[in-house]
Parts: C-alpha cells; sequence; structure tokens
C-alpha cells in the first residue's frame, strides 16, 4: 500500500498499477485482510483501495461486527464496510 501510495506520488503510473494488482491479489485470498487494508489505505490517501477493501469486507459484515473486528476502523470506515453490505444485500435480492 505504502509502494502504491508512493508510485501514485512520484506520477508512475505503471507501478501503482501493478502494486494496486498485488494488493487486490491479497485480498481476494484472505478477505478477512480487509478490515487492516482499509485502515492501511486510508493512513496513505489510497481511497479507491480502501473502497474496493469494504467492497471485499462486505460478505463478511455481519460477521465482523459481531466479533468486533470492525472495532478499530473509524466510524466512517465501518459505514463504508456497512453500506457496501446494504449495497451486495440489494444486488442479491435482484438477480
Amino acid at each position: 500500500v505504502e509502494l502504491c501510495w508512493l508510485a501514485e506520488f512520484w506520477l508512475l503510473e505503471d507501478l501503482h498499477e501493478q502494486c494496486f494488482r498485488v494488493v487486490l491479489s491479497g485480498l481476494e485470498t484472505d478477505r478477512y485482510l480487509s478490515v487492516k487494508l482499509i485502515q492501511l489505505a486510508a493512513n496513505f490517501a489510497q481511497w479507491k483501495l480502501a473502497e474496493i477493501a469494504a467492497t471485499y469486507a462486505a460478505p463478511l459484515y455481519h460477521q465482523l461486527r459481531n466479533s468486533g473486528d470492525l472495532d478499530q476502523l473509524e466510524e466512517s470506515f465501518i459505514e463504508m464496510v456497512r453500506a457496501a453490505s446494504v449495497q451486495l444485500s440489494k444486488e442479491d435480492i435482484n438477480h
């Protein structure tokens, strides 16, 4: 995530895209990383990564909330995950 930020800062678009893909690959492997990634991405102003991580956390929202794993996030990020969960539920209903 830090390398994504640096690549963006230095305007190295290709490197930024490659770093972005590596981070997404990690999320695909382990969705539980998404909570930690949201905070880390926010620390480096990587908002697109934070939003994508929230989308990955969406199916786990109730489990993460009940276990207290979301408590480490700021309220705005918890809301981001909740909103992604609601959107996912709406999409499931419409299909």
